[in-house]
Formats: C-alpha cells, structure tokens, sequence
C-alpha cells in the first residue's frame, strides 16, 4: 500500500511538471496567429467557473447523498482537469506567440501601435503566473484524485484550487485570452473571432 500510495504522488506532481516543462520545446515554432488558432485547445470558461465556484459546491454538497457528492466530486475533478492542463497549454502558446507579436512591434519600420503594446505586455505578465498556478492545480487534483481512488482521502473541495497565495488563476486566465483576442484583432479575417471561442467557449454563454 505505501509502495502504491508513494507512486501514486510522485506521478501526480512529476507528470504535469514534465508535461508544462516539456511543452516549450515543442511549441517554438509558434509565430503567427494561425499557429495560435490551429493548436490552441478548447477551454469553456463557464464550465471552469462552475467547477471552481464553492457555492455551487456547497449546494452540490447539501442536495445529494455522500454517495453522490463523491461520484459527482470523482467526475468534476477529471474535468477540472483537462480543463486546467488546455489553459495551461494555451498560455504557452499565447505567450510565445505575443513574443513573436513584441518582436516585430520593435522594427524600425512599424509605426508604434500602443494598444498592441499594452496587450502584449498583459500577456507576458499573467501568462507565466497563469502556467505556475496551473500547474500546481494539476498537481493538487492529480494528488487528491490519487488519494481518493486509494480510498486514504475522499475528494472534497474542488474550488480551492482557483486561487494560490492571493493570486486567482481564472482571472488572469481571462485577462490573458483577452488580451490575446484583442492583439488578433489587428488581423484581417475573423482570427479574433476564432481565438475567443477556443480560449474562452461560446461568447453567448459569457
């Protein structure tokens, strides 16, 4: 049981940390807002707020049995987190990409554009946080979801992995896709469009 138990939480931390880590090399080619729109993973910022609002948690708790809860806690977490690891996955994306964007913005020739400044200074500013946070949600769920299924610990609050010393991930998420969606913008087409539903879900649920 312990030899079990102590696999079970190395994997929980090692994997995500590899996974985030890992992720930079693969995605350096990444310069272009088509590059964004065609690797960037879907994320339904509903859905997240849902799975980490504590009220809904506690209503959830109070209407059905333990039973219940425990299934439904079981179900919530694995989608909290694939939803935590494609938010993780497109901060990369977008910050590589804003550095792309920050580089050409330099050129001699280009004419300063301030709001394309401003939204790339967003980006590099919560992206990184937003990836550090994320990844010690994954962690924290793969732990808890480790312990629950060794039947140590039962899965219980899900919504405390929103926020890590003060800072709310899902807010800075938010802030980050919006800057992003503003910095496609400056793109002919509907590239600014296609970046809100991918990184944030359907704009009628918003």
């Amino acid at each position: 049981m312990f030899v079990c138990l102590s696999l079970f939480l190395l994997i929980s931390f090692v994997v995500p940390t590899f996974y985030i880590l890992f992720q930079h090399y693969l995605l350096l080619s990444v310069s272009s807002v088509a590059d964004v729109i065609g690797i960037a993973r879907r994320v339904d910022e509903v859905e997240l707020t849902d799975l980490l609002d504590p009220t809904k948690e506690e209503i959830l708790l109070a209407n059905t049995t333990t039973v219940q809860f425990r299934l439904a806690q079981r179900a919530r977490a694995r989608i909290l987190f694939e939803q935590m690891r494609a938010m993780t996955f497109n901060t990369l994306l977008i910050l590589l990409w804003a550095e792309q964007e920050g580089k050409k913005l330099q050129r001699p020739a280009m004419p300063r554009d301030d709001l394309r400044i401003q939204n790339t200074s967003t980006i590099a500013e919560d992206s990184p946080t937003v990836r550090l946070i994320g990844l010690v949600a994954m962690s924290k769920l793969a732990w808890r979801i480790a312990l629950d299924a060794l039947r140590i610990v039962r899965l219980r609050r899900l919504a405390e992995v929103r926020t890590f010393g003060g800072f709310d991930v899902l807010e800075a998420y938010r802030r980050t896709a919006d800057a992003t969606v503003a910095l496609a913008s400056a793109y002919s087409g509907n590239a600014a469009e296609k970046l809100r539903l991918i990184l944030l879900g359907p704009s009628e649920q918003l």
